[in-house]
């Protein structure tokens, strides 16, 4: 069954996609065969991510694991992305009373 949160239209494009794949079809990541009766283990995919655009496009089944692996490495490497642009990597003064960058001294025995 699909996740509740979607509305009856994907869960209905869900089922007629399950109903309509040949058992042993391969999961477009992990390139494993997938089986009807393991429906539950099924995500029906946007081929194009939605965080891309890919609103209305086509979909396609995969294994949930392959999807939700692919959707967590694909949002990482956004954030990657964000993280070490030059706007986010502006220098900051540092606090008060401390020197930057300032090292460790250790003590001479």
């Amino acid at each position: 069954m699909a996740d509740p949160a979607y509305g009856y239209a994907h869960q209905k494009e869900r089922a007629a996609a399950i109903a309509a794949m040949v058992d042993g079809t391969r999961c477009p990541f992990c390139r494993k065969p997938m089986f009807k009766a393991k429906a539950r283990l099924l995500d029906y995919d946007h081929v194009i991510p939605v965080a891309l655009g890919g609103m209305d496009g086509p979909k396609r089944l995969s294994h949930r694991t392959c999807n939700r692996r692919a959707g967590a490495v694909m949002g990482n490497r956004m954030r990657g992305s964000y993280v070490n642009s030059p706007s986010f990597n502006r220098r900051r003064a540092p606090p008060k009373g401390k020197v930057a960058n300032r090292k460790r001294q250790l003590p001479k025995w």
